[in-house]
């Protein structure tokens, strides 16, 4: 296996949402546990995962409730394995089941029977010759013309949430480089405690593509300098709830906040003349 360093999309996604995450996460090697929606969402991907490979070997689908069974005990692995932090109106482990349970049977009913997949959470690699990183992505389902991917959220996400991914752009374009052609990215949503889900569709073009290879680069030269900025102030990820480096970041609580190359006491102010219009 090849040593070569490789870019995911959650890196990808890291770095443009706020850089100084990425550093705490990626380069200090910060891990932090998850939240229970991601531990909820882990649970609805596991039973789409194990329903989706029977139908794939089998034909058909899995009984519902063994689908339901596998996801409500990823919750309880996941639980087990890193307590995740609990927010102001997040459930218990027993209540985080239960969700789990509900969005795996939601996917089951409204999903599944229309899905003809040929890979499920098939790894593979963007090799990038030359270049200092591949790229590592894992699509969640491949469909013999196209290619979908499942989230789960707690209300609906933009309209141009499919448009805009940064994984749709990776996925079709390891498929296309594959030869598989032009094909569609398709985001499936599973909302909390709702019995529909939601489908958007994109067709990520040659300038997305190029689009995202440039940002690969840019993100790269970011790395390598080791320069990571805040992200904006004021944006709701950074917070206590979205962010688990919040609290020990200069950026967000400002709690360890330490004078680098500008010392405020050296700072001067001076009275600049108006231009004449």
């Amino acid at each position: 296996m090849s040593d070569k360093p490789h870019l995911s999309k959650t890196q990808l996604e890291m770095v443009a949402k706020c850089p100084a995450q990425y550093e705490h996460r990626y380069v200090l090697g910060k891990k932090r546990p998850p939240g229970v929606a991601a531990v909820i969402g882990s649970g609805s991907h596991k039973g789409a995962e194990v329903d989706l490979l029977h139908k794939m070997e089998t034909g058909v689908l899995m009984e519902e409730e063994a689908v339901t069974e596998y996801a409500g005990d990823e919750v309880k692995r996941k639980w087990a394995e890193e307590t995740p932090v609990r927010q102001d109106g997040d459930p218990d482990q027993g209540g985080a089941v239960d969700e789990a349970v509900f969005l795996s049977r939601v996917y089951h009913r409204e999903l599944a029977p229309r899905i003809s997949p040929v890979a499920v959470e098939q790894p593979r690699m963007l090799e990038i010759p030359g270049f200092k990183y591949d790229i590592m992505l894992i699509p969640d389902v491949e469909e013999a013309d196209k290619i979908r991917d499942l989230k789960t959220k707690g209300k609906a996400p933009a309209a141009t949430e499919a448009e805009l991914s940064i994984q749709g752009a990776i996925e079709t374009l390891e498929a296309k480089v594959r030869g598989r052609g032009e094909l569609p990215f398709v985001l499936d949503i599973l909302l909390r405690g709702k019995k529909k889900p939601l489908t958007q569709v994109s067709r990520p073009t040659a300038n997305d593509h190029l689009a995202l290879l440039g940002r690969v680069e840019q993100v790269t030269k970011l790395i390598d300098a080791g320069a990571f900025p805040p992200t904006q102030p004021g944006n709701w990820w950074c917070s206590k709830k979205w962010c688990g480096y919040y609290d020990e970041c200069a950026w967000g609580a400002r709690k360890r906040v330490s004078v680098g190359l500008i010392d405020p006491a050296s700072l001067t102010s001076r009275l600049v003349q108006r231009r004449a219009a």
